[in-house]
């Protein structure tokens, strides 16, 4: 009998697809009762020097792995994603931006803004998201907030419109200043936003700029900050920092075959730790974090066993994903397969005990 049962197991691992019809959206409780587990993913973490740090599958809405996320931070430099969504939330891009006296004198990176001169909201956001210009934010801020002062009041009234509840800004460009930080939860529903909006996507995901040049002729523009646009394929974006007081800082997003993941350390240390980190924590999450997409993906003799494919069944089943089968048997190949409409609550949970039942009865 254990013979015949174990047949049937093998039947259905390498017959019964779990056919979904391209990306699942990330949809505020799509995936209630049950989300993807922590035990599903057996490999252990990759050694990050951030102490503050989020993996995040966007497309079924899953934190793989995380440390410290709600720990207060500076963000140094990723405060631009703030002010870049603030910016397109309040002013067109093709307007004309007259440079005022005080934005050339930001400090630390700048693109090399003149006063007098007028650039365009789309050149200034490419600076501040690309090269990561202090003076171009300075000069957008004063341009929507009127100041520096009104300008982070939009920014902490965005902040509170995307759930941001632990982050609190102060300046529009990430230089320290006591009272001005984020975590790295809130940093990844930020850099989730930006990555929304088609415009500032694009953006992000330039490896250089070729900036209006001064006028007096001189050039400017160059490479992006993000290395991983280099160097990680699939990589999309979003934005560095490193000031003194925050270390090194990334939210970084990537996509491989349908799934986007993101990334975010915040206080690497080391030559180049934040893109070293995040490397780390996206190749985790691709090679070792992955929602199975048929049964044959659940290893029925791997570490987790038929625990897992269970688990997985019952989460695809319990979100609406699946139309319940009928409990295997002998000579029937169960095809799962995508509900068009979410199956009742009664009828989903009636199945997934049937079948729970039989899976470890196999197992058995």
């Amino acid at each position: 009998m254990r013979r015949l049962v174990a047949r049937w197991s093998l039947a259905l691992i390498t017959a019964a697809s779990l056919v979904i019809a391209g990306p699942a959206q990330a949809t505020p409780g799509r995936w209630d009762p049950l989300p993807p587990r922590p035990r599903w993913v057996t490999a252990p973490l990759p050694d990050v020097s951030a102490p503050s740090w989020i993996l995040f599958d966007d497309q079924s809405d899953w934190v793989i792995s995380a440390h410290d996320p709600d720990g207060h931070r500076a963000p140094a430099s990723t405060t631009k994603i703030m002010t870049a969504l603030v910016v397109a939330e309040h002013a067109d891009f093709d307007d004309m931006v007259t440079i005022s006296p005080t934005a050339p004198e930001a400090g630390e990176s700048e693109i090399g803004l003149v006063a007098g001169e007028v650039i365009s909201v789309a050149d200034l956001l490419s600076a501040v998201l690309v090269r990561s210009a202090n003076d171009a934010a300075l000069a957008l801020a004063e341009y929507v907030g009127g100041s520096v002062e009104g300008f982070a009041a939009l920014m902490n009234e965005k902040a509170a419109d995307l759930g941001m509840s632990e982050s609190h800004f102060l300046n529009p460009h990430g230089l320290d200043e006591e009272g001005h930080y984020t975590t790295a939860a809130d940093e990844l529903k930020m850099a989730q936003a930006l990555m929304a909006n088609p415009q500032l996507a694009s953006m992000v995901a330039l490896r250089r700029i070729d900036f209006p040049p001064a006028p007096d002729g001189t050039q400017r523009g160059g490479r992006a900050t993000n290395q991983l646009l280099e160097s990680y394929p699939g990589t999309t974006g979003v934005k560095t920092g490193y000031t003194f007081q925050a270390s090194l800082v990334l939210a970084a997003a990537a996509e491989r075959e349908g799934r986007r993941l993101f990334a975010v350390v915040m206080g690497s240390e080391g030559t180049n730790a934040h893109f070293a980190d995040a490397l780390a924590l996206l190749d985790y999450g691709f090679d070792e974090a992955r929602i199975p997409t048929t049964v044959s993906e659940i290893d029925l003799d791997g570490p987790l066993g038929t625990a897992a494919r269970g688990e997985a069944l019952t989460w695809l089943a319990l979100s609406g994903l699946l139309v319940p089968p009928a409990p295997p048997s002998p000579t029937t190949v169960t095809v799962i397969r995508q509900a068009e409409d979410p199956p009742d609550w009664p009828e989903a949970l009636s199945w997934v005990e049937k079948y729970w039942s039989w899976i470890v009865a196999a197992s058995g």
